[in-house]
């Protein structure tokens, strides 16, 4: 008993331990991009940081993660960008939105919200889905749609884990600074790993 529950200790110690990692690297990537410029990158580069080691920390290195960085600079920062522009229309609208008082506007509210939350989470699938294949941005595209219709309940729980992140990290912001960014980058993948299955076995 006393084995399986150092185990268990451990096994959490250790995903605890790799999140934080990838939350380091990622605040530091985005600044050495002074934040305008480094954020998409240190997003794509964790993801390729983690797909590569999963939950060996022991292989986790600057230098490899310093390699994605520059390799996925000007492509990663015109993904990010792209979605970036779209999520900020949206929530223009809505704060716009928020300035009629009129009933038939919760409506146009109700469809911006879903605007908002289907936005990120393509954003999200999209860059999961760059970090695993060699694809162009239209195909990218095309596949985080499929990948987002496919499977209506897996999506709703996938949202569902992403909101409760935020409302974790805003209710303790000092979590969200040590965990927030590595703790959705496993979830997006850890969310869709039969679908990517079933991709890779079309794929090969």
């Amino acid at each position: 008993m006393s084995k399986m529950i150092g185990k268990t200790a451990q096994i959490i110690f250790t995903r605890v331990f790799v999140m934080m990692i990838l939350n380091f690297y990622f605040f530091v990537f985005s600044v050495m991009g002074l934040l305008i410029l480094g954020v998409g990158p240190a997003l794509q580069t964790v993801n390729e940081l983690f797909l590569d080691h999963h939950w060996h920390w022991q292989g986790y290195r600057f230098k490899q993660g310093w390699h994605y960085y520059r390799q996925y600079f000007v492509k990663a920062n015109c993904h990010f960008w792209l979605f970036a522009g779209m999520l900020g229309a949206l929530l223009y609208n809505l704060y716009l939105s928020t300035q009629i008082n009129q009933p038939w506007i919760l409506m146009i509210q109700f469809v911006l919200l879903m605007g908002i939350m289907m936005t990120v989470a393509i954003s999200l699938l999209f860059m999961a889905i760059q970090a695993r294949y060699a694809i162009n941005l239209k195909h990218g595209i095309v596949l985080a749609f499929a990948q987002f219709f496919d499977h209506p309940l897996q999506i709703l729980r996938f949202i569902f884990g992403i909101v409760t992140m935020v409302i974790v990290c805003m209710l303790w912001p000092g979590l969200g600074l040590f965990l927030s960014v590595g703790a959705v980058i496993v979830w997006t993948n850890w969310s869709f790993q039969k679908w990517y299955q079933r991709v890779d076995a079309m794929f090969s």
